[in-house]
């Protein structure tokens, strides 16, 4: 929603995002990461990406990584190869035996309500 509309909207919250989603049922492009390296820099947006280390089993490329974290630091190296910058426009909070839910979540909240507030 923020990247296809950056004059509507200019902070984005991700926790334990599925990024895994892709354009076809049999394995395609992954759909958000393939927007944002077709995309261009959008001056104003900026991420914030949570994702716990146990939100999930599955490790599709066997590279001892979970998916959902595997999915989310190829998403912030796409966004860094389009200009962004970690601390600046992109802050990401991988959560040692965090989970995906609201545990996880609520123990990162605060860390994301004071980015949204400083990062106006």
């Amino acid at each position: 929603m923020v990247w296809n509309h950056p004059d509507q909207f200019h902070k984005a919250g991700v926790f334990s995002g599925s990024l895994w989603w892709r354009s076809t049922p049999d394995g395609g492009p992954r759909i958000m990461h393939r927007q944002v390296e077709q995309g261009t820099f959008k001056p104003g947006l900026k991420f914030f990406f949570e994702a716990g280390t146990e939100d999930e089993s599955a490790d599709r490329n066997a590279n001892g990584i979970i998916d959902a974290v595997d999915d989310t630091e190829d998403l912030v190296r796409i966004l860094e190869q389009k200009g962004y910058e970690k601390g600046r426009h992109i802050q990401y909070e991988l959560v040692p035996g965090g989970r995906h839910n609201t545990e996880t979540w609520a123990g990162v909240m605060p860390n994301f309500l004071d980015w949204v507030v400083k990062t106006r």
